[in-house]
Protein backbone atom coordinates (compact mmCIF):
# COMPACT_ATOMS: atom_id res chain seq x y z
CA UNK A 1 0.00 0.00 0.00
CA UNK A 2 1.07 3.79 -0.55
CA UNK A 3 1.35 5.97 2.42
CA UNK A 4 -1.28 8.08 0.60
CA UNK A 5 -3.28 4.53 0.79
CA UNK A 6 -2.35 3.97 4.44
CA UNK A 7 -3.76 7.61 5.37
CA UNK A 8 -7.35 7.15 3.48
CA UNK A 9 -6.90 3.26 5.02
CA UNK A 10 -6.60 3.84 8.63
CA UNK A 11 -8.90 7.29 8.68
CA UNK A 12 -11.52 5.39 6.91
CA UNK A 13 -11.23 2.68 9.90
CA UNK A 14 -11.23 5.69 12.74
CA UNK A 15 -14.40 7.51 11.48
CA UNK A 16 -15.72 3.25 11.56
CA UNK A 17 -14.53 3.75 15.05
CA UNK A 18 -16.01 6.64 15.65
CA UNK A 19 -19.69 5.78 14.25
CA UNK A 20 -19.43 2.67 16.08
CA UNK A 21 -18.88 4.18 19.52
CA UNK A 22 -21.71 6.66 18.91
CA UNK A 23 -24.27 3.43 17.81
CA UNK A 24 -23.05 2.20 21.44
CA UNK A 25 -21.67 -0.75 19.74
CA UNK A 26 -18.76 -0.64 21.30
CA UNK A 27 -17.68 -4.62 20.80
CA UNK A 28 -17.00 -4.25 16.67
CA UNK A 29 -14.36 -1.54 17.80
CA UNK A 30 -11.67 -3.83 19.06
CA UNK A 31 -11.22 -5.39 15.63
CA UNK A 32 -10.94 -2.17 14.09
CA UNK A 33 -8.60 -0.72 16.56
CA UNK A 34 -6.39 -3.76 15.68
CA UNK A 35 -6.36 -3.32 12.23
CA UNK A 36 -5.57 0.79 12.42
CA UNK A 37 -3.00 -0.26 14.47
CA UNK A 38 -1.67 -2.75 12.16
CA UNK A 39 -1.84 0.09 9.69
CA UNK A 40 -0.54 2.31 11.69
CA UNK A 41 3.01 0.57 12.23
CA UNK A 42 2.98 0.29 8.63
CA UNK A 43 3.22 3.53 7.64
CA UNK A 44 5.45 4.53 10.07
CA UNK A 45 7.77 2.04 8.37
CA UNK A 46 6.83 3.18 5.13
CA UNK A 47 7.59 6.69 5.99
CA UNK A 48 11.12 5.64 7.62
CA UNK A 49 11.86 3.85 4.41
CA UNK A 50 10.97 6.68 2.26
CA UNK A 51 12.45 9.47 4.24
CA UNK A 52 15.87 7.08 3.85
CA UNK A 53 15.86 7.03 0.04
CA UNK A 54 14.06 10.43 -0.40
CA UNK A 55 14.49 12.76 2.53
CA UNK A 56 11.49 14.78 2.34
CA UNK A 57 10.19 17.41 5.24
CA UNK A 58 6.83 17.58 3.32
CA UNK A 59 5.66 13.79 3.88
CA UNK A 60 7.08 14.29 7.73
CA UNK A 61 5.36 17.09 8.26
CA UNK A 62 2.48 14.90 6.59
CA UNK A 63 3.18 12.32 8.85
CA UNK A 64 3.35 14.12 12.07
CA UNK A 65 0.14 16.17 11.06
CA UNK A 66 -1.93 12.98 10.45
CA UNK A 67 -0.52 11.46 13.75
CA UNK A 68 -1.67 14.49 15.30
CA UNK A 69 -4.77 14.44 14.06
CA UNK A 70 -5.44 11.05 14.78
CA UNK A 71 -4.65 11.95 18.19
CA UNK A 72 -6.96 14.44 18.40
CA UNK A 73 -9.99 12.23 17.37
CA UNK A 74 -8.88 9.08 19.45
CA UNK A 75 -8.99 11.64 21.89
CA UNK A 76 -12.77 12.80 21.87
CA UNK A 77 -13.57 9.48 21.45
CA UNK A 78 -12.12 8.08 24.61
CA UNK A 79 -13.88 11.00 26.40
CA UNK A 80 -16.92 9.75 24.64
CA UNK A 81 -16.66 6.20 25.76
CA UNK A 82 -16.04 6.78 29.20
CA UNK A 83 -18.92 9.01 28.88
CA UNK A 84 -20.67 6.35 28.02
CA UNK A 85 -19.52 4.02 30.20
CA UNK A 86 -20.48 6.40 33.30
CA UNK A 87 -24.20 6.83 32.12
CA UNK A 88 -23.98 2.59 32.01
CA UNK A 89 -23.21 2.45 35.48
CA UNK A 90 -25.27 5.16 36.56
CA UNK A 91 -28.25 3.28 34.86
CA UNK A 92 -27.21 -0.08 36.25
CA UNK A 93 -27.15 1.42 39.94
CA UNK A 94 -30.54 2.96 39.42
CA UNK A 95 -32.04 -0.85 37.94
CA UNK A 96 -30.34 -2.41 41.42
CA UNK A 97 -31.81 0.33 43.61
CA UNK A 98 -35.10 -0.22 41.86
CA UNK A 99 -34.85 -4.20 42.28
CA UNK A 100 -34.08 -4.13 45.89
CA UNK A 101 -37.40 -1.70 46.29
CA UNK A 102 -39.29 -4.10 44.77
CA UNK A 103 -37.70 -6.96 46.70
CA UNK A 104 -38.55 -4.71 49.84
CA UNK A 105 -42.54 -4.13 48.96
CA UNK A 106 -42.88 -8.07 47.82
CA UNK A 107 -41.59 -8.88 51.68
CA UNK A 108 -43.90 -6.57 53.19
CA UNK A 109 -46.61 -8.14 51.56
CA UNK A 110 -45.77 -11.81 52.85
Amino acid sequence: MTVEQLFRTINELSIQVEELLKSENEAECASLLAQRHALLEQLAESVAKLSETSPSTDLSSQYRDFLKSIQKRDAVSIKFALKQRDEIFDKRKKQEKGKKAIKAYQKSLL
